[in-house]
């Protein structure tokens, strides 16, 4: 391939042109070419074929190799620090009413990888796509994508000459989603602070902390929570890729919908989950992908039943709101992140479309000691030829009045808490 290219560079322009020779709006559209190759082959092959691309990542285009952190560290002496072995993950049944899709156990894993910070000198990080060494190679243990490389997001878009230059030492808690997702702020952005306070470093030794740009009000209450200077944040919608003198990066801290111990326990202490719970809260999802086509009727039904609607991400106050509750209800989405803090014992109840499943909060609330349990609502034929992941649902009002009378049963929340 490399040789192809080459050659066909040499017939356009008369002579051999380097690729340090072309212009960057040439660079530019050359990316955007390869890219376009590499977005129609399997994810599997995207690696292997980067790797035939002519070039550096500094100069155009996809990182063209990757590695494990520990076998880069080996390789070229990188500062990197294990602070968490390998974790079993050992979790009950899930208890669901209806039919389970298979996207529900999608990308499951038995054992999470060792956590660890990785300090590396003049690194890139493409937003919230990933991390490259110098040598312009990709470091996925550092994003969501670190088990499936090839659905890494980088092969998809990457480009290193636009970067903004931060000199000094940057912590990065930058991570796949989080600029638009709560949840994934929640989960697999703020838990990257715990591990670099436990490899001994301190907000104050940093110049800038590259973060993701969700600008809610509740996110913001979370950076404030944890005392992130605001002098010192970068974010990633302003500065899509930076180079970085000093890089401390850390590793994803789980695997995609399955959370570590730790880091639920990190969110939980330092956010500040409750004790006591006496609310009930219904989450809205109104106006986001996958509402219900019958909100009205459900929002009536939980109404008359002692329920308050929230739509989350319009207050501060969400935080505190939801670790008073009881029982939180609510279809499947970022918003019911927010039951994070509910106090353990608590009922989580999670509405699922019966196309698009995920085991996010099935994971985490295990790990909180609160009761997950999740009603599969209908496809509407009218929106068959909407993607899953954005396709609206129906539950039904009857079968969601009669699980809540069985949860109802239990025992009312103490104030038990997690180990």
């Amino acid at each position: 391939m490399h040789h192809h290219l080459r050659a066909g560079i040499k017939a356009c322009f008369g002579r051999d042109v380097g690729f340090q020779d072309l212009t960057p709006w040439v660079k530019r559209a050359l990316a955007r070419a390869i890219v376009g190759a590499l977005c129609a082959a399997p994810h599997w092959a995207r690696p292997a074929l980067a790797r035939m691309v002519p070039g550096q990542f500094a100069q155009f285009g996809p990182p063209r190799r990757w590695a494990r952190n520990d076998s880069f560290a080996r390789r070229t002496g990188a500062d990197w620090r294990v602070l968490k072995p390998a974790e079993l993950v050992s979790l009950p049944a899930p208890d669901i009413e209806g039919p389970i899709s298979p996207t529900f156990f999608m990308d499951r894993t038995d054992v999470l990888p060792p956590q660890g910070v990785l300090v590396l000198e003049d690194a890139w990080v493409a937003g919230t796509r990933g991390v490259i060494a110098r040598d312009g190679c990709y470091l996925p243990d550092c994003g969501y994508f670190s088990q499936n490389v090839g659905k890494g997001l980088l092969f998809e878009r990457g480009y290193a000459e636009r970067s903004t230059r931060l000199e000094g030492t940057t912590l990065s808690l930058a991570t796949d989603w989080a600029d638009t997702n709560f949840y994934h702020l929640l989960v697999d952005a703020v838990p990257r602070l715990h591990l670099f306070e436990a490899a001994g470093f301190r907000l104050d030794e940093v110049d800038r902390v590259y973060i993701p740009s969700l600008d809610s009000a509740p996110a913001r209450a979370v950076w404030a929570r944890l005392g992130l200077p605001s002098d010192k944040v970068v974010f990633t919608r302003d500065h899509p890729v930076v180079w970085c003198r000093r890089l401390i990066a850390t590793t994803f801290p789980g695997a995609p919908n399955q959370p570590t111990g730790w880091a639920v326990r990190f969110l939980r202490e330092r956010l500040g989950a409750g004790t006591v719970g006496k609310r009930r809260i219904y989450v809205s999802r109104r106006g986001a992908a996958r509402d219900l086509t019958n909100a009205d009727a459900i929002e009536r039904l939980v109404q008359r039943l002692g329920f308050e609607v929230r739509v989350p991400g319009q207050a501060a106050g969400d935080l505190d709101v939801f670790a008073e509750a009881q029982i939180i209800v609510g279809p499947h989405g970022a918003g019911l992140g927010n039951a994070l803090l509910m106090p353990a014992g608590g009922v989580l109840i999670d509405l699922l479309p019966p196309s698009f499943q995920t085991r996010c909060h099935f994971s985490w609330s295990s790990l909180a000691g609160v009761r997950y349990t999740a009603l599969v609502g209908r496809d509407d034929p009218a929106h068959r030829g909407v993607p899953p992941m954005r396709r609206p649902f129906s539950v039904d009002p009857e079968r969601l009045e009669r699980l809540l009378a069985r949860v109802g049963q239990q025992r009312p929340v103490g104030s038990s808490k997690v180990g």
